[in-house]
């Protein structure tokens, strides 16, 4: 998970890195006795009845408040300078989190490809 604070002017004002949802998840899966690969999505609600749903919940629920977190930070860090602020979410798995975060202006799953992609076109 990477957090970006761009200004108005596209000047990078800093940002904040976390392990992704995908690396964290692969962690638990690889390194926790007896727990199996389980799908990323949303489950009935954040008490898991059972150890995939219990999964689920701690990856899906956990990873949403740890979003929607660091967005608060970010703004009350910038108070003053984001009357105008868009928050744009991106990533592989930014479509499964989107509603339940809910602090998101724009989804852009694919703006990193997309930027290399102006990148190569404007070097050729």
């Amino acid at each position: 998970c990477v957090f970006d604070a761009i200004s108005e002017h596209g000047e990078y004002l800093g940002g904040a890195i976390a392990p992704g949802i995908g690396l964290a998840a692969k962690a638990l899966f690889d390194s926790a006795a007896m727990l199996n690969s389980v799908s990323l999505e949303r489950p009935d609600g954040p008490i898991g009845r059972n150890s995939v749903h219990s999964m689920q919940a701690g990856i899906f629920f956990g990873y949403a408040e740890m979003v929607r977190g660091m967005v608060s930070r970010f703004s009350e860090e910038l108070a003053g300078n984001t009357e105008n602020a868009t928050v744009i979410g991106t990533g592989d798995y930014i479509n499964i989190l989107a509603d339940e975060v809910g602090c998101f202006d724009h989804l852009e799953a694919n703006l990193n490809l997309d930027g290399l992609r102006l990148v190569y076109a404007a070097n050729r």
